[in-house]
């Protein structure tokens, strides 16, 4: 027991002398590619979003950091530009709840320079839960409605869930202003393991199969195009893995140790 005691003391000194708190806000944007865009990176999917965050800075280079971000995004096949996209007339949005933790790696150091880039990886657990408006504008969840069959009997397709791990990483730059604030740009990428992000992945369902277990919203959300119901045809590309990513400006307040201040929070001597 004193053995413990005097290493967690000793960790607790050694943290307090070296280490660095920050608490901070971020705010900016998200956008999404996925079945519904034929391209990676499109800006009109890109939708407003924020967060807090708080950072713990070990040294120079490394520095690790946890938060809860807010954000939102979404798409539709009309302004896709693609004719056979239009055609199938779909589109979705969901918000997503995010909490992750990630490490991060200082490329330059802040004793030297003021503004420095560096590169950001780690894990986090999202929740989304993707709606689109019908016809007369209601909005309409759609994992209830088994879109392409999820969770009707004899299809074999499960449920997808709302709750989901992520993969964060990214790359930004900070800039000391001085010992008590700092100021950093990122973007970043989530890697995720759901494509039902947008709610389409594979093929149509049957017709009548949805329409006896889900009804006639079911049908009309499953295929919002024209022409006769295509059960069995390509709806989506499983192979097309959703994703989304985000971008935006943080402030942080550094707090606690005024030597680690002095060290880790002051404008390098270069630019």
């Amino acid at each position: 027991m004193k053995r413990i005691l005097i290493v967690l003391l000793i960790g607790a000194n050694f943290c307090n002398a070296q280490g660095l708190f920050q608490v901070g806000i971020m705010g900016g944007g998200s956008g999404y590619a996925g079945d519904l865009t034929n391209n990676n990176l499109s800006l009109k999917t890109i939708y407003g979003g924020g967060g807090v965050q708080v950072r713990y800075i070990f040294g120079d280079y490394v520095a690790v950091r946890g938060g809860i971000n807010l954000t939102k995004v979404g798409a539709k096949d009309k302004e896709s530009g693609d004719s056979a996209i239009i055609g199938r007339n779909l589109s979705f949005e969901t918000n997503i709840l995010e909490v992750y933790g990630v490490g991060e790696l200082n490329l330059l150091s802040p004793e030297l320079f003021s503004i420095y880039p560096y590169l950001f990886g780690g894990l986090g657990f999202f929740h989304f839960n993707p709606y689109a408006y019908d016809n007369s504008g209601k909005k309409v969840y759609l994992r209830p409605l088994s879109t392409e069959g999820e969770g009707l009997p004899g299809t074999g397709k499960k449920m997808y869930s709302l709750n989901q791990i992520c993969i964060p990483f990214g790359a930004g730059f900070k800039w000391n202003l001085n010992e008590d604030f700092t100021i950093g740009f990122e973007i970043g990428v989530r890697k995720i393991f759901t494509d039902y992000l947008d709610d389409v992945s594979t093929r149509y369902t049957n017709y009548n199969e949805l329409l006896k277990y889900r009804g006639v919203e079911a049908v009309e959300m499953s295929y919002r195009g024209t022409g006769p119901y295509p059960s069995g045809r390509i709806r989506g590309d499983s192979k097309k893995k959703d994703v989304y990513y985000t971008f935006g400006v943080s402030v942080l307040y550094s707090i606690g140790n005024e030597e680690a201040k002095g060290k880790y929070g002051m404008p390098g001597k270069l630019y």
